[in-house]
């Protein structure tokens, strides 16, 4: 008669040492249950470091790049990092930010490659509301930390008993290169100190300039992120006068078409022009840079020109063709809206790429910019009818890749809407 030690562990298998040793040393006459008790322990140890690991996956993906050697990088909100995905399989090709990022919103890449994201911190609740902190980061092509602004300690006491909030949070800048770090304090370290960073983007000249829901506005850095200048919508400030509480603000006026509070994405053109996207005011605007400061905005151009969510509802991101269209996610109509912007000055629809697969190919100009609603792209029916979040868009040639973040999936047609795949998914 076989025994219960032979039909599990019979003699003509091959085990490893460990598990040899057990049946030598086990005898199950009179002892199931320390056998028992083995196996269990034995399997919940296999699950439990094979699981330590989560295996990288779409999560709630958010924003969307295409990087200039034909990758597709994706914010991926729900496990805190950044995915790499090769468009000829979509497999993932690598991940990036492991262990650095948290809550991640900003996504944008230059033409030489290098990666530009930012991570918000929660920090301590007070009367006002729950104080924020982020800070933004460069990473090379192959996932190497090369820039970042870093927070000083905050004090949590000075938080709560301010007033107004203010915190003692501080930005300098850390440049990491070769196994050296310098460090570089700003003319005021308040001055460009991150608070709540939607988006953000390269500028045609490598600056970095950030989209700060926290402060209403937005701020400059150079190549190296060390602070240039915060914009308020009106002017730079670049002094003590500019607001220190970490709050991200819960009365504004979301009707005031000319702040920056829900500024969801932010790129440039080819022209070198700055696009911003406002979710809350349902609005898009073009800035143009004056020749000698980067910094010194102007607004040449917004859509719709009166109110309209039938024209622009809730929109979420922008990305550009080498025809120089702007794609928009309409997410409140379930649609891309497709603008182009024709200058008094230039002839035509903008030409060139955008700034994160091309180079610039002209000069902004004073001159008002006209934007012109060129055509709508409805959702492809296979996505289903049931409404989603619409976050992210790219272009990677002739390919349209959107990001729903409600089903953790990407959605890729052509630049006509016409369905191609689904990435990831529920």
């Amino acid at each position: 008669m076989t025994s219960l030690q032979d039909k599990l562990f019979p003699k003509g298998l091959l085990f490893p040492k460990g598990l040899l040793f057990f049946r030598s040393q086990l005898s199950f006459r009179g002892q199931p249950f320390c056998f028992t008790l083995f196996i269990v322990l034995f399997t919940t140890l296999i699950l439990f470091f094979s699981g330590c690991t989560e295996k990288p996956q779409l999560r709630s993906p958010n924003q969307i790049c295409a990087s200039p050697d034909g990758f597709v990088y994706v914010v991926n909100l729900g496990q805190g990092n950044i995915l790499k995905f090769d468009p000829a399989t979509w497999n993932i090709a690598g991940t990036l930010g492991s262990g650095l990022l948290e809550k991640v919103y900003t996504l944008d890449i230059d033409k030489s490659g290098r990666i530009l994201t930012a991570n918000v911190k929660e920090g301590d609740v007070t009367m006002d509301g729950q104080i924020f902190s982020s800070q933004a980061m460069i990473f090379t092509p192959d996932g190497h930390l090369t820039a970042s602004t870093s927070i000083k300690a905050t004090s949590k006491t000075s938080s709560r008993n301010s007033d107004k909030g203010s915190s003692n949070a501080s930005v300098n800048t850390s440049s990491q290169a070769s196994g050296e770090t310098a460090t570089a304090e700003p003319e005021n370290e308040n001055c460009c100190e991150l608070h709540y960073v939607l988006s953000g983007c390269f500028g045609s000249q490598g600056e970095v300039i950030l989209s700060d829901a926290g402060r209403n506005g937005l701020a400059f850095f150079n190549k190296n992120l060390s602070c240039k200048g915060f914009f308020n919508g009106t002017e730079m400030q670049k002094s003590e006068t500019v607001q220190k509480s970490g709050h991200l603000p819960v009365n504004s006026d979301l009707t005031d078409r000319r702040g920056f509070f829900y500024c969801t994405d932010l790129r440039t053109d080819a022209l070198g022009r700055l696009w911003s996207v406002d979710s809350y005011a349902c609005t898009v605007r073009v800035f143009a840079f004056s020749q000698d400061s980067a910094e010194n905005l102007r607004e040449i151009g917004i859509y719709p020109p009166l109110p309209d969510r039938s024209l622009l509802n809730f929109p979420q991101s922008i990305a550009f063709s080498e025809k120089g269209e702007a794609f928009i996610t309409d997410m409140g109509n379930q649609r891309i809206v497709v603008l182009g912007a024709v200058s008094s000055t230039s002839s035509g629809t903008n030409s060139g790429t955008s700034s994160n697969t091309g180079t610039p190919t002209g000069t902004a100009t004073d001159a008002k910019a006209s934007l012109t609603l060129l055509r709508t792209i409805p959702i492809p029916a296979e996505a289903g009818t049931d409404p989603f979040l619409l976050t992210g868009i790219a272009i990677l040639k002739d390919r349209l890749i959107m990001s729903d973040s409600t089903n953790s999936r990407l959605i890729v047609t052509n630049l006509e809407g016409k369905f191609e795949r689904f990435v990831g998914g529920q």
